[in-house]
């Protein structure tokens, strides 16, 4: 998969956004204060004179620009926002440099929000299948020639959305724990293994970003 790269209009679009998110977020200042250049995402941004500095800058601008556009443009089931993901968070993890708390977290949460968003479909398409059937056998007046698909339905439709949710509750648990900055990383990662064996699939970036993030010695965590 290539780098996330956004087009010169997409950025302009969210270049706003991003500019306001690093004067807000004293990880990201800190970031780009340790690269020796304000932080530019307009289209006109200027030229470093140290090639391998100005390489990380246009990193660290396109992994917050990716983020940024897709949380506004996708859903987090769409397949582009799971791209996004996925390779911000290969990107991060291949630059060690550009590990900071507030970034860790924004990259996990990408990643995990683009599995949640299919559990979030599957609950809701088990609901309506629920309710569907329930409709369906009030109106058939309780005759079993009629009733028997319904039934069938009935109860696939409340077993499939009860496991569902059981899905979506653990992973929005540990969503919850990632923005916490204050979590066991050996016990999340054991979740996510127990939830790959119900059928979620987890990405392998995923894990590692776990063992990176900031809740590895949570007493320490800002």
């Amino acid at each position: 998969m290539g780098e996330n790269v956004i087009s010169d209009s997409q950025r302009w679009d969210c270049g706003e956004e991003v500019q306001k998110l690093i004067s807000s977020v004293e990880d990201l200042r800190s970031l780009y204060s340790s690269l020796g250049n304000a932080p530019d995402v307009s289209r006109e941004s200027t030229q470093l004179r140290d090639p391998a500095v100005a390489g990380k800058k246009e990193q660290l601008d396109g992994l917050l620009n990716a983020s940024v556009f897709a949380a506004h443009e996708y859903k987090h089931g769409d397949r582009r926002f799971s791209e996004m993901a996925v390779e911000n968070a290969r990107v991060y993890l291949d630059s060690p440099w550009m590990h900071v708390p507030w970034l860790t977290v924004r990259v996990q949460t990408d990643l995990l929000d683009s599995i949640l968003g299919p559990i979030k479909r599957e609950v809701l398409l088990a609901t309506c299948t629920f309710l569907f059937a329930s409709g369906t056998c009030l109106v058939s007046h309780f005759e079993w020639r009629i009733l028997k698909f319904p039934v069938v339905a009935l109860v696939v439709g409340a077993v499939w959305g009860f496991l569902a949710e059981r899905k979506r509750r653990a992973l929005k648990h540990i969503r919850s724990e990632f923005v916490s900055k204050s979590y066991d990383a050996e016990l999340v990662a054991r979740r996510l293994q127990r939830l790959e064996k119900k059928g979620v699939p987890v990405p392998g970036a995923l894990y590692a970003l776990v063992r990176l993030g900031v809740g590895k010695q949570p007493r320490e965590a800002r």
